[in-house]
């Protein structure tokens, strides 16, 4: 499991000491994370960083308005070479194809973070037409309970965790799970962490370097599963390629199947020892 750490653009002199911890990506926050009459000068400023061009940018997407898209604030980081957005608060597919429009000629990598339940309905049905264009999905479930009017719980939220996690499968992209505003309870977060996990999401949302050391230290699979995954692999090796047409081998007098060679590779890859 991947982690996506945001950290609020006022704060990146922080970033190169959160470098060292080993968190996968980073998601610099120009929305919710700042004050609104400080957002042109911190876009102008570090969309000249060079060393922030690895990282995703949430950038809001709507004029003043919160009606009518607008690429304003994504402009400066798109000419400077910038290639990851996380998307927030879109209203609709036809403000998504808007967006796409006005952002295909720079070929970046978007992560849409699903806020409205209209976006959501629309995309449940429709998210198929965006194979090539959306790296990632996640649900903005805070923003998402909000307008909804509802409490945010894990079983509130399990239906909408489960469809973006089948949103992000369909499109053969990057499922994220939501983050946790949870600071002082992380057996909380520990649970949402572990739940999200056992769902299929491939990464976690993180707000603060106490989130990550609970994902850090937490291990998603035991030793037996490592140990058995090592032994598919390797007879595997022994037998016919991975990347060869596959036939099914047996195993300790089970069978293995393509499903059984991917999870296998999958933990083998990411099993921290």
């Amino acid at each position: 499991m991947y982690s996506f750490f945001f950290i609020p653009s006022t704060k990146v002199h922080k970033l190169k000491d959160l470098r060292n911890l080993g968190i996968s990506e980073f998601v610099i926050d120009f929305e919710d994370a700042i004050k609104a009459s400080e957002r042109e000068n911190l876009v102008n400023t570090l969309s000249k960083d060079n060393d922030l061009l690895d990282c995703y940018l949430r950038l809001p997407v709507y004029d003043e308005s919160e009606t009518v898209v607008s690429i304003k604030f994504l402009i400066p980081f798109l000419e400077a070479g910038f290639k990851k957005f996380v998307i927030p608060k879109l209203n609709s597919r036809d403000d998504l194809d808007i967006l796409i429009s006005q952002t295909n000629s720079y070929n970046i990598s978007i992560v849409i973070l699903i806020e409205t339940p209209r976006l959501y309905l629309e995309l449940l049905s429709g998210v198929s037409n965006y194979k090539s264009c959306i790296e990632g999905i996640a649900l903005g479930s805070h923003d998402f309970m909000s307008v909804v009017g509802g409490t945010h719980t894990l079983k509130n939220l399990d239906i909408l965790r489960q469809n973006i996690l089948y949103m992000a499968r369909a499109i053969d992209g990057i499922a994220i799970d939501i983050a946790s505003m949870e600071l002082n309870n992380l057996e909380n977060f520990g649970t949402e962490l572990i739940d999200g996990f056992n769902k299929g999401f491939d990464a976690k949302f993180l707000i603060h370097p106490k989130q990550f050391e609970v994902f850090n230290e937490h291990q998603f699979y035991t030793e037996a599963e490592y140990l058995r995954a090592l032994k598919i692999v390797s007879y595997l090796k022994e037998v016919n390629s991975i990347n060869e047409e596959f036939n099914p081998i047996v195993v300790d007098g089970q069978i293995i199947e393509r499903p059984h060679i991917e999870r296998a590779l999958k933990i083998v890859s990411t099993y921290k020892k």
